[in-house]
């Protein structure tokens, strides 16, 4: 009977943690680049924000909004663009983009980059079909000032695409 029971308990064991990998690898989320980025009227974007954690300094300031890019066939693409109007490009910046009507595995992770000052630039997550309207979309962007990175975060309400 011992025998069993520790059988039992090793497939028990290997089964949870089949399912702990299955789940750690379904919430891991994508890692991608920032590019140039070109508006026309497919982008729906917010205000531009100031990022709170450079706002009061000499140096300049990163500004950012939260974009939703939709095309004729349904597909809605969340994009956080960054605009650096400062003079320097000492102070790295990373972003989150994410669906908050989905779970954390929908959230897209832009890499740690400098932005050039006078420059533009945008983290498109991948895109999704959605029927008819696009859900919000937040934008989480971090700048690195003092060897500390500091988050702001901006919201887009979402979008009607067509259905």
């Amino acid at each position: 009977m011992k025998k069993r029971s520790i059988a039992r308990g090793i497939g028990l064991a290997v089964a949870l943690g089949a399912s702990l990998l299955l789940n750690i690898g379904s919430a891991s989320a994508a890692t991608v680049n920032w590019k140039e980025v070109n508006t026309n009227s497919n982008w729906n974007c917010t205000g531009w924000n100031i990022h709170e954690a450079v706002s009061s300094y000499n140096e300049g300031y990163y500004y950012f909004k939260t974009c939703i890019v939709t095309n004729s066939s349904g597909g809605a693409q969340a994009v956080a663009v960054v605009q650096n109007n400062g003079i320097y490009s000492n102070m790295p910046v990373k972003a989150a983009i994410r669906f908050p009507a989905y779970d954390a595995a929908g959230q897209t992770l832009c890499t740690e980059s400098q932005i050039n000052p006078g420059y533009t630039r945008g983290c498109f997550a991948p895109t999704r079909t959605e029927r008819c309207i696009t859900p919000a979309a937040e934008v989480l962007l971090y700048v690195k000032r003092g060897g500390v990175w500091h988050e702001d975060t901006d919201y887009n309400n979402g979008v009607r695409t067509s259905c």
